[in-house]
């Protein structure tokens, strides 16, 4: 006898077949956002990504260390790790859970690995037993840790002010303006300064935080030109010993430099570690690189020599090519102006102040 198959015989087959087959398909999971770690406001990069073992954050040792300002050190034959920083002296070993904390023995939940390279800690015990504060932001996993350890690196603020006055004379001798100190650029210059004193390098390029055109952008402001300075007892034999370098005495009789920020730190030697930074031009935008408009609206600030500056807006059609232009006039105070720019249709668009130029994706 020959079976026949009804239509509803053929349906119900397909259908399990069909079950069957995605029963067998490889799942494909979307990856959780990397993990981000903040540091008293400053955000710090790690060339090996964090990541939570046991509901621990682990991080590189020496990029919450460093960013603290503490000196650690590694002994391969022990796998043993000793961090100072301050009053407070940590050991721990690399695959152990036992630690000691100022002399005090400490069970760890996790204990540090070694992962593509990199000596991986857990962050919140590091930072809570150096004294700083942590906490975690689910929403944006993200890490902050506020505060450091004692006996860091300490301002020098009447440095500043006379380096200041140094360049400024020096200034003065060829015709040109005096630099326009701003609070943006100052804080810019002393974390640096703070850096290199803590963690006793002397380059432009942090060993936490990259170089001045990537921590720029981290602190929404243009590419900066800079100088640094260490070991000089007077700010007199500092800025003649930039004048004496051709790079560094471009940078002080630039007559484009207008805006500049400095900072000076000393560290617990005596040791002064000074930056200066300068703003190419008369103006410029302090804001996100690039930014993102909110609700079709903008509100940006920025620095300018003139009671008036413009604003000139494109809206872009490709990257190098724009579609419209307007232009805005903001009233500058005390050198200082805030605008609110407000966006008629989504895209791209260019703002440019003096020599600034700035991206707005809207």
């Amino acid at each position: 006898m020959q079976k026949v198959f009804s239509i509803k015989n053929i349906f119900f087959l397909a259908l399990g077949l069909c079950c069957l087959f995605c029963l067998f398909l490889p799942r494909v999971a979307s990856a959780a956002p990397d993990i981000s770690i903040k540091v008293n406001g400053q955000i710090v990069g790690s060339d090996v990504s964090p990541y939570i073992d046991n509901g621990r954050t682990m991080v590189p040792i020496r990029v919450c260390t460093q960013a603290l300002g503490c000196q650690v050190a590694y002994e391969s034959s022990t796998k043993k790790i000793t961090i100072n920083g301050g009053e407070h002296s940590i050991i721990l070993y690399v695959g152990k859970k036992t630690a000691s904390l100022n002399g005090k023995s400490i069970t760890l939940d996790v204990a540090p690995v070694i992962k593509d390279g990199r000596t991986m800690v857990p962050l919140r015990f590091i930072g809570e037993s150096l004294g700083a504060t942590v906490n975690w932001i689910s929403a944006s996993r993200m890490v902050t840790i506020e505060g450091a350890a004692s006996g860091e690196a300490t301002l020098a603020a009447d440095f500043e002010q006379n380096v200041l006055t140094e360049i400024n004379a020096a200034r003065n001798k060829f015709g040109y303006e005096p630099l326009v100190v701003v609070s943006e650029l100052t804080t810019f210059a002393r974390n640096h300064a703070k850096d290199m004193a803590n963690n006793k390098y002397f380059s432009h390029t942090s060993p936490v935080y990259g170089d001045i055109a990537s921590r720029s952008a981290k602190a929404g402001l243009p590419t900066l030109a800079g100088i640094i300075g260490k070991g000089f007892l007077s700010a007199n034999a500092q800025v003649n010993t930039w004048m004496g370098s051709l790079e560094s005495r471009e940078n002080v009789l630039n007559p484009d430099h207008v805006f500049a920020g400095i900072g000076a730190y000393k560290d617990e030697s005596g040791t002064v570690y000074v930056n200066v930074v300068f703003v190419n031009g008369d103006g410029f935008l302090i804001a996100s690189r690039p930014s993102a408009a909110t609700n079709s609206s903008l509100l940006l600030k920025g620095y300018s020599l003139k009671s008036q500056v413009n604003i000139n807006i494109y809206k872009m059609s490709g990257d190098t090519t724009y579609s419209s232009r307007k232009t805005q006039i903001a009233t500058v105070t005390n050198n200082a102006f805030t605008f609110n720019l407000n966006f008629a249709e989504a895209g791209t668009y260019k703002i440019n102040v003096g020599n600034d130029l700035l991206t707005v994706n809207n």
